[in-house]
């Protein structure tokens, strides 16, 4: 198949698209920016796989409730929310800086939270207020990564950069819970989590390192002036904030009963931190797989493959309710996993394609507020809703919704519709 070249119109033969793939890998892990990312991003996200298992286990290890593990975890995502905004119009000043400096206060965090769990009973409310110094850090950090990514590499990578990140991402869903979980069965779940101090004391140096371009300085507009023109450049796509919607929704309904309940029906009738563990690695492992199919592949109608890919969200919540063996509910988070990573990929590079670089940062603030406003109500409202109608039942209204908000959302026009080659 042949073609003419948009600059000098020789016609030149095309490198079949299966090789200019290949390239386009190869050409991204000799880049010195994006290998020096993909090290601090993946050690990260191992120390990040942790938490979940390591905090859950040393607040039960204490006779803490569910109540109060929904407390801590709410503790995390408030701040998050309340501060998206902000983060997201720093970001888009100073990435690399913002990314450093909330790595370094994390890295503090889990530090102190670790020493308090060896070396004595922290209070809930010192719990409390630790684990929020994560959620403020995520919430400079987060933004400033979305904005970041299509500075590390040329645009034609943008979609195989974003897969191999989200297999980065799910390579520590793999290990960082598995390796809790050996961590807890030999010393303590303290021990644990100074893992996640030390990856994001790493991740913050190899920031440090990137050599990316300064960002041209923007005129004098006060940061709600820039902030409103976020807003514009969210609210006048439909398809964006319908899917920020359906995700805030999700993790309300689904993510959150199912992270807290998880934990207290795998300590309850599963054998404990090695079964939480092996499901939260399992749906790692999962995410790992899909992160790298996604590598090979690139769907004309993005946001349509994306919003399939999340009816597979509702396997494990209903698999957990049924009382499933550990391994039946491995098998479903695998599944889980796998559709995470082909959500991630797709809709980050399409947000990527489709909003100018420029603001980009604050318009994934405004995804990112949208997808984590409810997940503090997800935490608490899952562990009081299985204290009124029971753990199995909260769940199963997990796995209901799970599919009718998929279903909806599925069948709205402008998702089904938008097409790669419609994109900037």
């Amino acid at each position: 198949m042949k073609r003419v070249s948009r600059f000098n119109g020789v016609r030149t033969v095309n490198i079949p698209f299966s090789n200019r793939r290949d390239a386009n890998q190869i050409g991204l892990m000799s880049e010195r920016n994006f290998r020096l990312f993909l090290i601090g991003y993946t050690t990260s996200m191992i120390g990040t796989g942790v938490v979940p298992v390591a905090l859950s286990f040393a607040l039960l290890k204490e006779g803490r409730s569910a109540q109060e593990i929904g407390f801590v975890f709410a503790a995390q995502t408030v701040p998050l929310v309340l501060l998206l905004l902000l983060g997201g119009a720093a970001a888009d000043r100073s990435r690399k800086a913002v990314m450093v400096s909330a790595d370094l206060a994390r890295c503090a965090s889990e530090v102190a939270l670790a020493t308090l769990f060896i070396v004595t009973t922290p209070s809930l409310y010192s719990v409390m207020a630790l684990a929020s110094v994560l959620g403020i850090g995520q919430a400079f950090s987060s933004p400033a990564l979305s904005g970041l990514m299509p500075q590390l590499t040329k645009t034609s990578n943008i979609h195989q950069a974003n897969a191999i990140k989200a297999s980065a991402s799910s390579a520590g869903q793999l290990i960082g819970p598995a390796l809790a979980g050996i961590v807890i069965a030999v010393a303590s779940p303290g021990w644990a989590l100074y893992i996640d101090g030390v990856s994001y004391a790493i991740s913050a140096l190899c920031i440090v390192l990137l050599r990316i371009p300064r960002m041209k300085p923007r005129t004098g507009e006060s940061m709600l002036v820039e902030l409103r023109h976020g807003w514009r450049e969210f609210s006048s796509r439909s398809w964006l904030w319908i899917i920020v919607v359906q995700f805030g929704l999700f993790r309300m309904m689904v993510y959150g009963p199912f992270m807290v309940l998880g934990s207290v029906l795998a300590n309850r009738y599963l054998g404990g931190s090695s079964s939480w563990a092996l499901i939260l690695s399992a749906q790692g492992a999962g995410s790992v797989v899909g992160g790298l199919v996604m590598q090979r592949l690139r769907p004309n109608h993005p946001l349509k493959v994306a919003i399939l890919a999340t009816f597979a969200f509702a396997g494990p919540v209903t698999c957990m309710a049924m009382e499933s063996p550990a391994t039946v509910i491995a098998a479903a988070s695998a599944i889980s996993g796998f559709a995470i990573a082909v959500f991630v990929t797709l809709w980050e590079s399409t947000i990527q394609r489709e909003i100018p670089t420029e603001v980009l940062s604050r318009v994934a603030a405004y995804d990112w507020l949208g997808s984590y406003a409810l997940t503090p109500v997800g935490y608490i409202v899952g562990a009081l809703l299985a204290a009124r109608i029971g753990i199995r039942s909260t769940l199963i209204v997990s796995a209901i919704w799970a599919v009718l908000s998929s279903s909806i959302v599925l069948s709205i026009p402008t998702i089904r519709r938008l097409q790669i080659n419609q994109s900037r």
